[in-house]
C-alpha cells in the first residue's frame, strides 16, 4: 500500500473501490485506489493471491459493505 496524502481523523468517510485487474488460472492480481471525503487519492494498494485448483477459498470472517448509491460511485474521481 502507497499513501499519497495524509487523512485528518475527522470523521468523514473514505472511500476504497478495488479492481481485479487479472484473474489467470493459477494468480489473480487486484488493484485498489481509496479517495477522501473531497474526492481525492489518498492511497493506492496492489496485491496477487495463488488460485490453487481443487482447493475452495475459506472465509473466516463475514464481510457486509454498505450500500452505496451507483450514481455516486460511477463518477469520474478528479
Amino acid at each position: 500500500m502507497y499513501f499519497l496524502r495524509p487523512v485528518p481523523p475527522d470523521g468523514r468517510d473514505l472511500v476504497a473501490r478495488g479492481t481485479v485487474i487479472h484473474r489467470g488460472r493459477s494468480i489473480a492480481i487486484g488493484t485498489s485506489d481509496v479517495f477522501n471525503a473531497d474526492g481525492k487519492k489518498v492511497a493506492v494498494a496492489t496485491g496477487s493471491a495463488v488460485i490453487l485448483p481443487g482447493r475452495p477459498a475459506t472465509v473466516t470472517t463475514e464481510l457486509t459493505f454498505p450500500n452505496l448509491d451507483r450514481s455516486e460511485d460511477d463518477q469520474e474521481r478528479p
